[in-house]
């Protein structure tokens, strides 16, 4: 029996390390276009290691101060890594629409005095959701020891993600609310209400 619980236990985790995290909800047009005139990148895009490297060649060659930023999320790791590369550089962000799940990682992480939203615009924020593209996932086993690195690595994200918004005046009950929320259900905040918890000028 206990043998069988195991078992149950990998497929699910294997399931789970497969494909780590989707973007929440709106599809993209996947833009990414330089104005010189007004030295802003406007990215209409999910948010993946492409899209980063992209971004970068162009401040490479440009060197822009603003993105205007229209994105249901992404990859986690992608977008820390566009986080650190949009504060590092000193780059304003603004939301031109919505800006959801990792794209949130990346508002919240720039300067509050470099993030800005138009007013009808909205950020989507929900926990760390995983999805899997394993059709056989009851012939599929993980080990003890990937188990406890992916364990590990979870609470590390979920740990970063829950203090970055709490740090930024998300206030508990709607953490709560958004750590119930995975995949493509987000809890919507609007800009009226982020300028009310602190999270964003008028």
């Amino acid at each position: 029996m206990k043998r069988l619980w195991l078992e149950v236990v990998q497929a699910v985790m294997l399931l789970m390390l497969i494909n780590f995290p989707a973007s929440a909800g709106i599809e993209s047009k996947n833009v990414i276009k330089y104005n010189p005139e007004t030295r802003n990148v406007y990215f209409i895009s999910d948010i993946t290691d492409g899209s980063l490297k992209r971004m970068m060649e162009l401040y490479d060659k440009e060197h822009y101060d603003t993105i205007t930023i229209t994105s249901p999320g992404g990859d986690f790791d992608a977008g820390i890594k566009m986080a650190n590369f949009v504060r590092d550089n000193g780059i304003n962000l603004i939301v031109s629409r919505y800006c959801n799940s990792a794209c949130t990682v990346v508002f919240f992480s720039v300067a509050f005095e470099k993030r800005y939203m138009i007013n009808r615009s909205v950020l989507g924020l929900h926990n760390i959701s995983i999805k899997s593209n394993v059709t056989d996932g009851d012939n599929s086993f993980v080990s003890v020891r990937q188990l406890s690195t992916f364990t590990e690595e979870m609470a590390t994200k979920v740990g970063f993600l829950f203090s970055l918004y709490a740090a930024n005046g998300i206030p508990p009950e709607v953490l709560f609310r958004v750590s119930r929320s995975r995949g493509e259900d987000v809890v919507i905040l609007t800009k009226p209400e982020l300028v009310f918890y602190g999270s964003v000028k008028q």
